[in-house]
């Protein structure tokens, strides 16, 4: 067994993305880093185009969820992330951001990442953030990342990948406060008492003492009333056309007048579709913005208050 988890593992090389990132695992080194790196570069340089081969121009993201949560490589993953490299360092700065820092106590820039799985998209947000005020001589806001999923491990694991890259991002289950109608409300209610049930249970498998700790974790999984309310000045969402299209009320909602949406998970025939939903909920400037390998990138703005 021991054998067949190294050989898995040694399967899985760090992965470059965006040509801003670069994600690993637990058990890499920085010897495989700098490998793959240089087998980019020489890609690269074959097909002729250009490249970043630098170790210092990639941020590193640490994933501990293997493959189960997403890893990035995914083209939708991909279009998400270089959307976010996009639209980040203007946002971020204190002339875009100014208007809001009266109602923002913290001084961040709220970011809303809707089906995080591992929390990639968020975490990049946050990492992006955090470089632009390192090499910025202007004051510069840092993101503040919310995630939400409806799987149980899925939250736990992006909350345990966001402590190891040392980023400001928590991860929750979706509040019942953020559906926008009877249906999306059902479709949350039923993911909460899963999730609660499956809490429950965990709870009576362990010791009186572990089992205080475990429910004070996850009691941790479901957002506090202090951020229910709470709106964002981006929302990332990379789930499927399907239900993106149902969840158009909700994150409208999500969003201030004027907030960024990006949205994935898309494939390109139904891009369209997706992008009329999201003009009939109240957002401009809707469009399919870029496309790749056959999945679509939907961006907008949420329309300003008149």
């Amino acid at each position: 067994h021991q054998d067949w988890v190294i050989h898995v593992q040694s399967t899985w090389k760090p992965i470059l993305v965006a040509n801003r990132f670069v994600l690993t695992f637990p058990w890499h080194k920085e010897t495989d880093i700098e490998q793959v790196l240089l087998q980019a570069a020489t890609t690269s340089e074959n097909d002729k185009e250009p490249t970043k081969a630098q170790r210092s121009d990639y941020l590193e993201l640490q994933l501990q969820g293997g493959i189960a949560f997403g890893t990035g490589e995914h083209p939708t993953t991909q279009l998400c992330l270089e959307w976010l490299s996009d639209i980040l360092p203007t946002l971020v700065t204190k002339e875009e951001s100014s208007a809001n820092d009266d109602d923002d106590d913290d001084n961040h820039v709220w970011l809303m990442d809707y089906g995080a799985g591992s929390g990639i998209l968020g975490m990049a947000a946050c990492r992006l953030s955090q470089e632009i005020a390192a090499q910025s001589s202007t004051p510069v806001q840092h993101v503040r990342a919310i995630g939400v999923d409806i799987d149980v491990d899925a939250c736990r694991i992006a909350n345990e990948n966001a402590q190891q890259n040392q980023v400001n991002m928590k991860n929750y289950l979706p509040p019942l406060s953020s559906a926008a109608d009877d249906v999306s409300k059902a479709l949350l209610l039923k993911a909460q008492q899963y999730a609660q049930a499956q809490l429950d249970q965990e709870s009576t498998t362990t010791t009186s003492q572990s089992s205080t700790a475990s429910n004070n974790d996850d009691n941790a999984l479901f957002m506090p009333e202090s951020l229910q309310t709470q709106q964002y000045q981006v929302c990332v969402a990379n789930i499927l056309a399907g239900p993106l299209m149902a969840l158009a009320p909700t994150l409208a909602a999500l969003l201030q007048p004027g907030g960024y949406l990006g949205l994935s998970g898309i494939l390109q025939h139904l891009g369209e579709d997706v992008a009329e939903a999201y003009r009939q909920a109240g957002f401009v400037d809707v469009q399919v913005e870029r496309t790749q390998g056959g999945w679509a990138l939907v961006t907008g703005r949420k329309k300003l208050e008149e």
